[in-house]
């Protein structure tokens, strides 16, 4: 993988967006499970670039569920230089572009109800509530 201290680096923004920390030795294993998964067919990532420089990606996946299957995106980040200027936008309609030309009718994603900005974006994009994930800490 070319790029792959630049998903490093994304994938860590995503960790930290959505825990509040990162763990390098985690992102690696999952960079290493993100190439078996792409060389199995199983995964797709989708990259922006301004020359050769990635400034957002996507990791994405079909999900076969007992009466569908839907395309799941489990990371999208961009770098701050490309925000605000459509990337993450058109990484997401490239997704669901790839989606629909392999008979996948949805697309799903996790977005924690405190990511406000996440919230607003995806619902420009006309996204909206499906389900609810409840948690509870227990001791």
């Amino acid at each position: 993988m070319i790029y792959r201290t630049e998903i490093h680096e994304y994938l860590k923004m995503c960790f930290q967006t959505t825990y509040g920390k990162s763990d390098d030795v985690l992102i690696h294993s999952k960079i290493d499970k993100l190439v078996e998964f792409i060389n199995d067919g199983k995964a797709y990532v989708f990259g922006a670039f301004v020359e050769d420089v990635m400034i957002g990606f996507l990791w994405g996946y079909p999900v076969k569920g007992p009466f569908e299957t839907v395309f799941h995106i489990a990371y999208i980040a961009v770098a701050e230089q490309g925000r605000e200027k459509g990337t993450g936008s058109k990484l997401v309609s490239v997704a669901e572009k790839h989606a629909r030309t392999h008979g996948i009718h949805h697309v799903e994603l996790i977005v924690g109800v405190d990511n406000h900005n996440a919230l607003e974006f995806y619902t420009v994009m006309g996204y909206g509530q499906d389900r609810c994930i409840m948690r509870k800490r227990i001791k």
